[in-house]
């Protein structure tokens, strides 16, 4: 069947189920999982056969290829220690229900394809989410309860309504820019959109710093900078926003902490970027001589030594990888090594998984939609500023999950790699994203 014949309240309703996504995130991975499979099974009912065809064969041969040898490395890698332990049987079964995330990514490229994705959902729902969890993390942070009652155990990070699973940064991190640039959905007027976007801005520095994960928050500026490089009509506000910011930060870090006795707050954020200042710093300085082998003393952070013992750990297939999950198997503790269930770093992950060969895969399948959204936009100058803002979340979302000098979960987790290949799926097609009306 020909996609135009298709009725247009089911791609509107693949649209609705598409924009649930942030929500189903926060409703916890049993909800997020369902929808995806919803999403999978809805779409495969409107497109059929169809969805299978992307028409980038580039990145066609990419992502066929990257899903394929996944499978095929961990069979190798796995099968003939099924009866030693039951761990290399789940890592091969994993490999295959891994495939739903190349079902999702097929779904929302084959909408986006052919124009009919409505991302004023996806703007809705995600700004909403972020809003509320902002103002529910503040709100937290001042009365030790979040808006449902519940409070932290851990005095140094608040989650609002995710509890005392410590994602709200992350989760914040995400969904940021849909909040940041909602006012296009509604208004053209310059004014207003400068007004949403430094009171969004200032809310969410606020807000992800109060979680307490670092890493959202350096993200956070990551893609703010990031922005203000490409877009030169806001590259002001965002310096700005930025010299304020890491004058703030310099303050904090170098006053001593009595200095802010009547105001306890204020010190626990200071100590809370006092000590991931000190943690990175740790990291940059002892890298480069743990990684040579030259490190006599034992490091101070668990993240280099996780690191550590990853990269070391992949230098014994570099080329192939060791199949899904393989870390959690082959890593043993050693003087600077610490093992996990995941080496906390995309890369080192992929290297370890699937190889150099996977990890090249992988990483080009990052950079393709991302230069093809800077060359449309920023070289060919096809759109203008409101409809480059429009595809904005989704080039800086992507950009964040594959900047590689960062602390992070596992790539094959399902939050992780639900968002990766769904916002993939977008902006891929970035050039035919359009404000549809609802």
């Amino acid at each position: 069947m020909h996609i135009k014949s298709i009725n247009s309240g089911r791609l509107n309703a693949l649209s609705l189920l598409i924009a649930f996504m942030p929500i189903s995130y926060a409703l916890g991975s049993l909800i997020l999982s369902l929808n995806t499979v919803i999403i999978i099974i809805y779409g495969f009912y409107i497109f059929k056969f169809e969805m299978f065809i992307i028409q980038n064969k580039v990145f066609r041969y990419l992502i066929y290829f990257f899903f394929v040898y996944l499978i095929t490395i961990t069979l190798i890698n796995n099968l003939k220690y099924l009866n030693e332990n039951d761990l290399y049987g789940n890592h091969v079964l994993k490999s295959f229900f891994y495939l739903r995330f190349l079902l999702l990514f097929l779904i929302v490229n084959k909408i986006a394809e052919k124009g009919f994705l409505n991302v004023r959902y996806i703007y809705l729902s995600s700004a909403f989410m972020t809003l509320f969890l902002s103002l529910d993390v503040i709100l937290q942070f001042y009365t030790t309860k979040d808006i449902f009652g519940i409070t932290s155990n851990d005095p140094n990070r608040f989650a609002g309504f995710f509890g005392n699973e410590f994602i709200a940064g992350g989760y914040l991190q995400i969904f940021s820019f849909f909040l940041i640039f909602c006012s296009i959905l509604f208004s053209k007027n310059k004014k207003i959109f400068i007004i949403v976007f430094f009171i969004s801005v200032v809310l969410l520095l606020v807000s992800i710093a109060f979680t307490g994960n670092r890493m959202p928050f350096i993200l956070f500026l990551i893609c703010l900078f990031s922005f203000g490089l490409l877009e030169k009509r806001l590259r002001k506000a965002n310096i700005i926003i930025l010299t304020i910011v890491i004058v703030s930060i310099s303050y904090l870090i170098n006053t001593d902490r009595s200095h802010f006795s009547n105001y306890e707050k204020v010190i626990h954020v200071r100590d809370l970027i006092k000590n991931f200042y000190a943690n990175s710093h740790d990291i940059l300085v002892n890298s480069k001589i743990l990684f040579s082998g030259e490190m006599k003393s034992e490091v101070n952070s668990a993240h280099l030594k996780t690191f550590y013992a990853g990269v070391d750990l992949w230098k014994e297939n570099k080329l192939l990888g060791s199949g899904l999950k393989s870390f959690r198997i082959n890593c043993k503790f050693d003087f600077n090594k610490q093992c996990n269930t995941h080496p906390h770093n995309y890369y080192i992950e992929l290297l370890l998984d699937v190889g150099l060969i996977g990890t090249i895969i992988m990483s080009l399948i990052f950079i393709l939609p991302l230069w093809k959204f800077i060359k449309i936009n920023y070289l060919i100058h096809s759109k203008n500023f409101y409809e480059r803002l429009l595809v904005m979340p989704f080039f800086l979302i992507v950009f964040a999950y594959a900047f590689p000098i960062k602390s992070s979960g596992s790539f094959f987790t399902t939050s992780v790699s639900t968002f990766i290949f769904l916002f993939l799926g977008v902006l891929i097609n970035s050039e035919k994203v359009k404000l549809n009306k609802l």
